[in-house]
């Protein structure tokens, strides 16, 4: 994977913060992502996570995704929404974690490896709620946090490789030329 980030990068074919988000996700199985919500934009906060979402699922697989959202009331749908959301078939591995309220999960980073000694004692803290997207690989070791409050996240999944069609369309943007490659950004306003 490291090889194939590396090839696209040199390329251009993906800019700076692709390559980080998918080195990240490599190397470690989780990443970060900040929401930045644009007020001129009239949408909700979900809206914009899903939109966003789908924006990250379509960078880890290089294709349209078809987007799947699931709200999980407890830790054991959690858990079961992350570990059945990967798709091998269509070469989909990872899922997306946003919740409108305040929330941690922890991770075992490299998990998604299955090297040995992945154990729940060595899982890192990260937290999601309405500012920003947790992508992780659906492989990772997840341990659910005492106290956290799992009722109002939201798992988004994907298919890649579908009929265009079926996908929700993105928004039209101009034809650029002689410019390099766009960056991903956090902001909503470039999906």
């Amino acid at each position: 994977m490291l090889r194939r980030i590396r090839w696209l990068r040199r390329r251009n074919i993906i800019a700076g913060a692709e390559y980080d988000i998918l080195r990240g996700l490599a190397r470690f199985g989780v990443h970060e992502v900040p929401l930045d919500m644009d007020p001129t934009v009239p949408q909700s906060p979900e809206e914009a996570a899903a939109t966003l979402g789908r924006k990250l699922l379509e960078l880890t697989v290089l294709n349209e995704v078809t987007l799947r959202t699931e709200r999980v009331t407890d830790v054991d749908s959690m858990l079961r929404a992350i570990r059945d959301g990967g798709d091998p078939a269509s070469g989909a591995s990872h899922v997306i974690l946003w919740s409108p309220v305040p929330t941690r999960v922890g991770v075992v980073e490299g998990g998604h490896l299955g090297g040995p000694g992945a154990d729940s004692a060595g899982a890192v803290d990260y937290h999601v709620d309405a500012s920003n997207l947790l992508v992780l690989h659906a492989g990772c070791l997840v341990v659910p946090r005492p106290g956290a409050d799992y009722r109002s996240l939201l798992v988004m999944s994907g298919t890649a490789g579908t009929d265009p069609a079926d996908c929700v369309p993105a928004r039209p943007e101009p034809v650029r030329s002689s410019e390099g490659p766009r960056p991903l950004q956090a902001s909503v306003t470039r999906l």
